[in-house]
């Protein structure tokens, strides 16, 4: 669940990173944003998604070849579909002059900046949720991982008071009650994609077995 997580936030920021330039945006996140989004979505989640349970259905599935990939079908759907996502809105979010509109104007658009920051880092918190289960029930045995709550949670009040008060380190300044709202209804986005990508795969299985069945 961790590499699938990890690698979804790597493909997406590897590849904005790639593209910002083209699209004129030569800093997308800059080098003091990327180590934050390190310590903050890499080392953090890996302890948040170490505290997965044990569900009783993985007895129920079959052992795994010692040449076997570690990334399956499923897993490479969630890196490609939600890390290509998560660009492709980047790049819609620094082209569209409507979006920068809904940020305050400043010489060196730091208001639209720290709004693409903190975006990042929240698509990045909602994705978690998505990668910890393949079910669409994303609160699935929630409970069961509390270590998982309480690090998401600890990382957004991180990144809330960063935002206010880390503008020297990370490029960043304090944002609306409205610009909160922007960011936070684009990041959540990423729920809806990828249950609908779930939905996919889990209709394709049906099918498989259906014929196989047949």
């Amino acid at each position: 669940k961790f590499i699938q997580f990890q690698l979804t936030i790597n493909v997406a920021a590897v590849t904005i990173s790639i593209l910002g330039p083209i699209v004129g945006v030569e800093k997308p996140l800059d080098i003091s944003q990327m180590i934050w989004t390190n310590l903050m979505i890499d080392s953090l989640a890996a302890i948040a998604f170490g505290g997965e349970p044990a569900l009783r259905r993985y007895l129920l599935e079959k052992p795994k070849r010692r040449d076997q990939s570690i990334l399956d079908q499923s897993m490479w759907s969630a890196i490609i579909t939600d890390g290509l996502y998560i660009c492709a809105l980047s790049l819609i979010i620094f082209i569209s002059p409507t979006i920068r509109g809904l940020f305050r104007s400043s010489g060196d658009d730091i208001f639209f900046y720290t709004g693409y920051f903190t975006f990042f880092i929240f698509i990045c918190i909602f994705n978690a949720f998505n990668a910890r289960t393949d079910s669409i029930d994303l609160l699935e045995h929630l409970a069961l991982n509390k270590q998982f709550i309480t690090v998401m949670g600890c990382i957004v009040i991180a990144q809330v008071f960063m935002t206010y008060y880390g503008g020297a380190i990370l490029r960043t300044a304090g944002l609306t009650l409205g610009e909160w709202l922007v960011v936070l209804l684009m990041a959540v986005t990423i729920i809806p994609v990828d249950l609908a990508r779930k939905m996919f795969i889990a209709r394709q299985k049906l099918i498989h077995v259906s014929e196989f069945e047949k």
